[in-house]
């Protein structure tokens, strides 16, 4: 059997830059392609059923795609070769969209660069060996760190779709710093009565465990077969899980004893709720202020809105509001802002921090508004600074311990946030909640509900099935020099001291390649990318 070449135009509208006809015909003259089909689009599902229909009539055991991106492509390829009961792995895509016809305006030299690419193409798919796809075992139970919000939701959901769940607390009492919350911008949502409710279905839950004062102390092994040591001062336990959550929040700083302020005349929001709450008699007028050092986010400026209500609610109290930006892009935010003015909060934006004076018994704020273009002088009896929000102080041990990287801010996501919310760099290891950035209530369950399902669905089927695309070790090559035990973000990759070898761990192998390109021995190579094959495909490319 040999190579069996598929050139799609796109609907005709390739043929403007390249000429297909000619394509098809220098393929054809290449050692090794059997057959060689033009095709109106490849991309979907009836692209595949066509390369399924090409592989039969050639006759052909690995295929060369003609078309677009190989992002775009690759899942229509595999699943034609899978239908055919072929190797998902042993085929190549010319890109000829992107690298010819977006780029070149002159198609003779369009034509020339894309029979180029399909020669390396073909050079690189005939070295291609066959890829397997392997499983391993999973441990069926979740170690979730954190009993705060996110930790307590994680835990629920798991143990509601019947997972065993072991939830971490270093601290005495479950409810996190939501403990500290008293107004939440969500007027639907009251905190103690969510935390309250949380912690009573999560402790009575007969698929979760519940260990407070104790900590996690070390972190081993794999994706499916983690081996934690737990803490709880009276010396370690060592347990095995299938999957490790992490959830342990964000940390919320006073920054008043920073600015050496008497605290009769200064507190913060979260105190400030409190004393609300209290009923105590509150100040004729109170100040809230908003980013003193830094722009704080729409989480911020919820709790911001939300008190100023509450304050308004129970007293007469004049308020005001002080920030540079009002950040309102979140659920009911802008409807909390316009009830906030119309019950009379004054909303002054400013471009720079406010300077700070004493009165006899008030503090007076002094800054440019940017509405007015004039300089407000502001005199008030208590001011409220939002909180400084940042990390978990725990945060950077515990990322160090699971190897999980850290974002420019320190919390733990460091990837797209978007596009994989709630994955770490480690497989088996995800994140919840606010430990990968500040988040409010709605969105800290949304996320605590994902990566439960994340979690669940790894450890559902009782094993990890993955495809081996990833790194080997020539054992005759490897001198120990340890270049891929260091570089491997994600510690997929061990020593083998009795044979005094580097070993890959193929389930925990993101197939990225770091180790193979860092490594001086050249002793690393990674499935389907391998010198070889890189060298032939370069080796058709070089006149291009």
């Amino acid at each position: 059997m040999g190579v069996g070449g598929f050139i799609c135009d796109c609907g005709g509208t390739r043929r403007e830059r390249l000429r297909i006809e000619e394509l098809a015909e220098f393929a054809h003259t290449i050692e090794g392609v059997e057959g060689v089909q033009v095709q109106p689009r490849l991309c979907g599902k009836a692209g595949q059923e066509r390369i399924v229909s090409g592989i039969r009539e050639i006759g052909v055991d690995r295929v060369v795609v003609v078309g677009c991106s190989p992002d775009i492509l690759e899942g229509t390829i595999r699943e034609a070769l899978e239908t055919e009961g072929l190797n998902q792995y042993l085929w190549a895509v010319a890109n000829v969209r992107e690298q010819c016809a977006w780029v070149h305006e002159d198609q003779d030299a369009a034509t020339e660069k894309a029979k180029g690419l399909i020669a390396a193409a073909v050079a690189r798919v005939k070295l291609l060996e066959p890829i397997a796809r392997k499983e391993v075992a999973v441990t069926p139970r979740v170690l979730v760190i954190g009993g705060g919000l996110a930790g307590l939701e994680t835990s629920r959901v798991l143990g509601d779709l019947g997972c065993a769940v072991t939830l971490v607390e270093r601290e005495k009492r479950l409810g996190g710093q939501l403990r500290n919350i008293s107004y939440l911008y969500e007027e639907d949502l009251n905190p103690e009565d969510l935390v309250r409710g949380l912690v009573d279905r999560v402790t009575e839950h007969a698929s979760v465990t519940v260990r407070t004062s104790t900590e996690v102390a070390k972190v081993g092994g794999q994706i499916g077969r983690f081996r934690v040591a737990l803490s709880n001062g009276n010396g370690a336990q060592t347990v095995d899980f299938g999957a490790i959550v992490a959830a342990t929040g964000a940390e919320a700083v006073s920054p008043v004893g920073e600015y050496e302020l008497p605290s009769d005349r200064f507190t913060t929001l979260l105190a400030l709720q409190k004393m609300i709450r209290s009923r105590e008699k509150l100040p004729r007028r109170i100040a809230l202020i908003l980013d003193m050092d830094q722009e704080d986010g729409s989480v911020l400026t919820g709790v911001a809105l939300r008190t100023a209500v509450a304050i308004r609610e129970r007293s007469p109290s004049e308020v005001y509001l002080l920030c540079r930006n009002m950040r309102v892009a979140g659920d009911g935010l802008e409807s909390l802002y316009a009830s906030a003015r119309e019950m009379g909060v004054v909303v002054f934006k400013m471009e720079e921090q406010p300077e700070i004076a004493l009165g006899d018994y008030t503090a007076v704020f002094s800054f440019k508004d940017v509405l007015s273009g004039s300089k407000v002088r502001l005199e008030c009896d208590l001011a409220a600074f939002s909180e400084r929000v940042g990390p978990n102080g725990d945060l950077e041990r515990l990322g160090e311990l699971m190897g999980i990287r850290f974002g420019p801010e320190g919390f733990l996501q460091d990837d797209n946030v978007w596009q994989f919310p709630t994955d770490s760099n480690r497989k088996g290891i995800f994140l919840a909640g606010a430990c990968r950035g500040l988040m409010d209530v709605q969105g800290t369950l949304v996320d605590a509900q994902a990566a439960a399902v994340k979690a669940y669905e790894l450890l559902a089927g009782g094993k990890w099935i993955f495809d081996a695309d990833k790194a080997e070790v020539d054992p005759d090559k490897c001198v120990l020099c340890l270049t891929c035990v260091r570089s491997c973000p994600m510690r997929a990759i061990e020593v083998d001291w009795e044979r005094e070898v580097a070993r890959v761990m193929e389930e925990a192998c993101d197939g990225c390649g770091i180790c193979g390109a860092e490594g001086p021995a050249t002793a690393m190579e990674l499935r389907g990318v391998t010198d070889a094959q890189v060298r032939a495909e370069v080796g058709e490319m070089r006149e291009l």
